[in-house]
């Protein structure tokens, strides 16, 4: 994986897919973002 550096705060981040994996990526960026879930 490439490390990604962006600031997050009142942003955005729509995360496709669900399950175990989906979630968490969910809650890597809920840190700092409103996080949108499509599975």
């Amino acid at each position: 994986m490439i490390p990604l550096l962006h600031d997050f705060t009142n942003a955005t981040v729509l995360v496709f897919g669900g399950g175990h994996v989906g979630a968490r990526k969910a809650r890597r960026f809920a840190r700092e973002a409103r996080v949108l879930v499509v599975s």
